[in-house]
């Protein structure tokens, strides 16, 4: 069986990183904004609005810092907030403002202070970025009538920078693990912490945010015996291991 001869007409954003790169070392966000906003297509522009979102968080480049990232990805949910406006097609409106959401997630999820290998300091600025980030993707899978897994996730990022600027996260990350519990549902799964490993990780949180607020840790502590459990399964260990490395990096870094 032979394999596909790639279109040489597809866009490949992946394509212009060192141009990308360049203009964010030589002239920060306004040069990285005004490239992709240049000589692109619409649709070109929020590929490479996705691309610089992930790249610039995960590449490496010279003086690499957080609120280069966050200036770009403030831009591009404005571009698409624009393209949303100038959309007459009711369903083109609605994927522009969900590229809009995206971004907004991707900013909010690059900001939390819990990735293995990421020790990149953040600052009070920063949380507080990644929260307005989470609540406003909030607003928009309610407007955008998303399910439940895109809502467990991004009440997930919301209790995150809350837990992380010291506020009480616990009606966060219960929204998330009962999001996450209605996705599990949906798929035609149970929905107990030992059952997968996003309603394990979703307690997990939540029971660092009730730890945090008083609480006595239990329900942390199943859920990292739930995840302990899962690595046993070759088809769900990778995940278990993520989660368990992901909470151990939250747990260290919001006390």
């Amino acid at each position: 069986m032979t394999e596909p001869t790639p279109d040489p007409q597809a866009f490949d954003p992946k394509q212009h990183w060192d141009a990308l790169r360049s203009a964010m070392e030589q002239g920060g966000p306004p040069a990285v904004v005004a490239f992709v906003e240049g000589d692109f297509t619409p649709k070109q522009q929020r590929a490479l609005y996705l691309f610089c979102v992930n790249g610039f968080c995960n590449r490496e480049w010279a003086g690499k810092a957080l609120d280069p990232q966050i200036e770009v990805a403030r831009a591009g949910i404005a571009l698409g907030l624009r393209q949303a406006e100038a959309e007459a097609d009711p369903k083109e409106r609605d994927a522009r403002i969900d590229f809009a959401n995206v971004l907004s997630y991707n900013l909010a999820a690059n900001l939390a202070p819990c990735w293995p290998g990421d020790d990149v300091p953040r600052e009070r600025r920063h949380l507080e970025a990644g929260l307005e980030a989470a609540e406003a993707c909030l607003r928009w899978r309610e407007q955008l009538g998303k399910g439940p897994f895109p809502f467990s996730i991004a009440w997930w990022a919301k209790g995150m920078h809350e837990l992380a600027l010291g506020r009480d996260a616990v009606a966060s990350m219960r929204e998330a693990l009962e999001a996450a519990r209605a996705h599990a549902r949906a798929e035609g799964k149970p929905d107990g912490v030992a059952d997968g490993w996003l309603v394990a990780l979703s307690a997990g949180y939540l029971g660092l945010a009730e730890r945090a607020a008083g609480g006595d840790g239990a329900r942390y502590a199943e859920a990292k015996a739930a995840l302990d459990g899962m690595l046993a399964d070759p088809e769900g260990a990778e995940d278990a291991q993520f989660c368990l490395d992901q909470l151990a990096v939250a747990e260290a870094r919001i006390r």
